[in-house]
């Protein structure tokens, strides 16, 4: 029987993907590396207490000038104010904490411009992506009031491993990379989607693993199906259809059975725990929903989750109870996700052996996740040395 209907659970409510979807395809394009789609320009602020909104520009070409002083982009803060300019030649698009299109400088044929309101800007952890992009990666800005940036460290040369799986259940094969530090095994591991970003979710293990802080835990991350496949012009796609429960039953089916018959095995003979309570599902965005979905599926085999940014309709086949330890977060700047996740914490408080809920000032972005995984592992690590006493 599946979980009682309620908040996120509710058939009336209109999922993330659905209510936010330039947030959503912003992050999955990006994801995977294809062409952003244009997305709207944010709402001018009004009298609504809103977490952020635009006001409007009075920049001058010149003044846009002078703020880029020869680079392609700039941003700035001004009180509870966050400027962004810079020149392109196209329209382009703000990404991915704040998401919006940008406004022409009157007076020039290539300068943009967008001023942004965000409350407790003080707080605030915003990452700053300008698509097209002019070849360089997300610059960070940090509140002074915000959390420090996490520690990281490259793995060490053979600690991040390529595989791949010829999948019988896939009928492809598909991509894996594996940490696995150095240590004894069995160790604890997790099951990581969106398995393309497992370097940077090492380089933030490691700092903890060698600060004694956890053990040796190794990461597992399944490389996500395509965004569009050959023909498509258009989501639905593999990617959600494999992470995202009623999009397409054969698909996502069958992306779980690659992961219980065919990744774990290769994970444990490698030296992943056999051990439900060292076995982790983590993921953000549409992966938070496969990790959590999975976990409620299967609470005898996964009793751990990390589900960053969630949202995503209930898997049918949920226990409706029992399930393990379960971290949720989500950033004020992402409504329909932040409310899903809100959602889900609310309603597991009740079937879950433990629940964490972590809110903060930020987007759908990586900036987000990184920030709150070293937390994640360790609140999962430390309640399970509890527990072992």
């Amino acid at each position: 029987m599946g979980p009682a209907m309620g908040g996120i659970f509710s058939p009336k409510a209109r999922p993330p993907w659905e209510s936010d979807l330039g947030i959503w395809l912003a992050i999955a394009f990006a994801i995977q590396g294809q062409a952003l789609p244009e997305l709207p320009l944010m709402a001018l602020c009004g009298d609504e207490a809103v977490a952020v909104c635009r006001t409007p520009s009075s920049l001058t070409a010149v003044q846009a000038e002078t703020r880029l002083a020869g680079s392609e982009e700039a941003f700035w803060v001004e009180g509870d104010l966050f400027h962004v300019v810079a020149r392109r030649a196209v329209k382009p698009t703000l990404c991915c904490s704040i998401q919006s299109a940008m406004t022409p400088v009157a007076g020039s044929a290539d300068l943009w411009s967008l001023s942004v309101r965000v409350r407790d800007l003080d707080y605030a952890m915003l990452d700053v992506l300008l698509l097209p992009s002019d070849g360089g990666g997300p610059e960070q800005w940090r509140g002074p009031l915000a959390p420090s940036a996490p520690l990281t460290s490259l793995p060490r040369t053979g600690e991040l491993t390529r595989h791949v799986i010829k999948s019988a259940a896939l009928g492809e094969e598909r991509g894996l990379f594996v940490y696995r530090p150095a240590g004894e095994g069995p160790m604890p591991v997790i099951y990581l989607a969106d398995g393309e970003a497992t370097e940077s979710f090492a380089s933030l293990l490691r700092p903890m693993i060698e600060a004694g802080e956890i053990p040796p835990t190794m990461i597992v991350g399944l490389w996500s199906g395509p965004l569009l496949g050959d023909g498509e012009d258009a989501p639905p796609n593999r990617r959600h259809q494999e992470y995202l429960a009623g999009w397409n039953d054969g698909v996502y089916l069958a992306h779980e059975q690659f992961l219980l018959d065919e990744v774990m095995p290769l994970a444990e003979r490698m030296g992943a725990s056999r051990d439900p309570s060292h076995r982790m599902l983590a993921g953000f965005s549409d992966g938070a929903a496969w990790a959590l979905n999975t976990a409620m599926v299967h609470p005898e085999r996964f009793r751990g989750v990390i589900a960053m940014s969630f949202g995503g309709r209930p898997d049918p086949r949920a226990r409706g109870s029992g399930y393990g330890a379960v971290y949720l977060t989500a950033g004020v700047l992402e409504p329909a996700f932040h409310d899903s996740t809100v959602d889900a914490a609310t309603f597991l408080e009740s079937a879950a052996e433990a629940v964490r809920l972590d809110i903060r000032l930020a987007g759908h972005s990586p900036m987000l996740w990184n920030d709150r995984f070293p937390d994640a592992v360790r609140w999962l690590a430390h309640r399970d040395e509890s527990s072992a006493r």
